[in-house]
């Protein structure tokens, strides 16, 4: 697998709509008390844990519950736009492997959440529970899977310089057209999927 130079996707909030799933949520068991309106909601905090209305220990601990229930992950939606794309990113250029922050434990159900949404099959790598570097991806890369093409994510975080010799693509829902074009005009001559 090290030789491979596909394409690497994150999954929460890339493929899979995490964050917004689990703030509807939160705000229904913790109300704010400004107007909520989960467009505003992602654009102002991100993630759940950041809405400082949530910082009680009963909603943070809420929010570690839902992030950890197998149910609850087999049936997060996807983000549309991915799915409608994604056969056709990954014809131009295979899907390599998924990497995500959740841990090991969640191996499993999100698997079998890729493969219910028809997702093409790869590699899930999750994160080692050890593990707290922001940039644990690149740096999984550059070590173990320097030749992927592409790191492709919602939010790419780097600590500075990298040696990841391969593109870094930020996804959100309103560029997946902007993702699917960059492939086709830039796609290596020598790909193949493992």
């Amino acid at each position: 697998m090290s030789g491979a130079n596909g394409l690497a996707f994150d999954i929460d909030d890339t493929l899979c709509d995490t964050a917004r799933t689990v703030m509807e949520i939160m705000h229904h068991l913790f109300p704010t008390h400004i107007p909520f309106d989960t467009d505003v909601f992602l654009q102002a905090y991100g993630q759940p844990g950041h809405v400082p209305e949530w910082q009680v220990p009963a909603a943070q601990q809420k929010i570690e519950e839902l992030l950890n229930d197998d149910e609850f992950l087999l049936n997060l939606p996807p983000i549309e736009e991915a799915k409608n794309y994604m056969a056709e990113i990954d014809r131009l250029v295979p899907v390599s492997l998924y990497l995500t922050s959740r841990v090991h434990a969640r191996k499993e159900v999100t698997e079998q959440w890729l493969q219910k949404h028809h997702f093409p099959r790869a590699p899930v790598i999750t994160r080692h529970s050890q593990v707290m570097e922001v940039d644990w991806k690149i740096q999984l890369l550059t070590a173990k899977y320097p030749d992927i093409f592409a790191l492709i994510d919602n939010e790419i975080i780097t600590s500075g310089q990298t040696d990841f010799k391969g593109h870094l693509f930020e996804i959100k829902r309103e560029n997946w057209q902007e993702l699917k074009t960059f492939l086709e005009e830039n796609k290596p001559d020598n790909l193949f999927k493992e």
